[in-house]
């Protein structure tokens, strides 16, 4: 964003009225001045949608801002039937465009100012945390090189077998993108959850925490204590308190709106199920098998009763009835399909939700409604 704070102007544009992800547009006509234009937007990020009008009755010039954090496509019709042109840029942040219609009905589309390049505080973020690193390599051996230690190496020994670094590793970074992302994420559309299809960065955070749990890494060779009985309690306590914990800090403060599952919520609920199948199984999983495999045989119990979830999981996804919806949809409703199940988010899930919960303590804040270009 250098170039934004370095120059506050350009030409008759002031391009402090700009936000993140946002450019200025200029419609320019040189059609007759009777001849009066609509202009439409569609985002890349609304699919099978009715574009958005955004302006009409445009006789000659006309300025707009518009968002650039997905690709979109303007379309200019006359008198609100006959599109006229139809264009899809590459835009930017910052950026000042213009889209001249001539008088053969031909759309040109120019740029007035290129956009700034939003990546370069990620490419010195990354930078100093690659230097960081090295640097921090090169104390070490050097650390190691000349002994600067007062621990002796049977202390040095037992510490590193307490600790699994690539779990810490993990750990570590999932907390930091988690951290990253809650503030934010420096406003890149890849730091944020996708607006319903899709995997972005945002959307890994459920796995990585599921993944760095103590009691579910199957990388560690004591895999014995997931099925120990006492531990099995002991995360009975645990899932309760983060189940209270996720009501507390991220619930809401008014019981008729209170978010029941919220994310620590899930994690408990789903910690408990794994738990209880693991302690009711535990027989199973106490047998001495002398096969190289006996992990997996060990666990073949366990996968059954999982597959049996997954099977029933996937037959009121794809099976149950919804009042007013087609059966097995998966939709983001709102202006998919161009609005024809509007009131359809989330299909037989979401159903289910609104059931047993009630729509008052789900989140509120849904992805897939999004900012004042309203497109999903």
């Amino acid at each position: 964003m250098g170039n934004f704070e370095s120059r506050k102007t350009f030409q008759d544009f002031d391009l402090r009225n700009l936000h993140v992800d946002e450019a200025y547009l200029i419609v320019n006509s040189t059609l007759n001045q009777n001849q009066s234009l609509d202009l439409f937007e569609l985002s890349s990020n609304c699919v099978k949608c009715a574009p958005t009008q955004i302006a009409s009755s445009i006789s000659s010039y006309f300025i707009t801002k518009f968002d650039t954090k997905y690709k979109t496509t303007f379309s200019l019709t006359e008198n609100a039937t006959t599109q006229i042109c139809s264009v899809s840029p590459s835009t930017g942040e910052f950026g000042i465009y213009e889209l001249q219609v001539e008088t053969g009905r031909e759309c040109i589309w120019k740029t007035i100012k290129e956009p700034d390049n939003i990546y370069w505080p990620l490419l010195f973020a990354l930078l100093f945390y690659l230097l960081l690193g090295i640097t921090s390599i090169c104390i070490d051996l050097i650390r190691k090189k000349f002994k600067f230690s007062n621990k002796t190496a049977k202390e040095e020994d037992e510490k590193v077998k307490k600790r699994l670094k690539s779990i810490d590793v993990f750990r570590g970074l999932s907390i930091s993108l988690m951290i990253f992302v809650n503030m934010g994420g420096g406003g890149y559309m890849f730091f944020e959850h996708a607006t319903w299809d899709g995997l972005l960065a945002a959307d890994t955070l459920s796995l990585d925490h599921g993944c760095m749990h103590p009691n579910l890494d199957p990388i560690r060779s004591q895999i014995n204590i997931i099925f120990n009985q006492n531990g099995i309690f002991q995360d009975f306590q645990t899932f309760n308190l983060s189940f209270l914990l996720g009501l507390m800090l991220g619930a809401g403060t008014k019981l008729e709106s209170l978010r029941i599952l919220g994310v620590l919520q899930r994690f408990s609920l789903t910690y408990l199920i794994v738990a209880s199948i693991c302690l009711f199984l535990s027989s199973w999983f106490e047998k001495d098998f002398k096969n190289p495999m006996k992990d997996v045989i060990r666990l073949f119990p366990h996968w059954i009763v999982i597959i049996i979830i997954i099977i029933i999981h996937t037959t009121i996804t794809f099976c149950l009835p919804v009042p007013g919806c087609p059966t097995g949809y998966l939709g983001p409703g709102g202006d998919h399909l161009e609005g024809i199940y509007s009131n359809c988010s989330g299909g037989s899930a979401g159903y289910v939700d609104r059931l047993v919960l009630g729509a008052a303590h789900l989140f509120s804040r849904s992805t897939i409604k999004v900012s004042e270009t309203l497109l999903i």
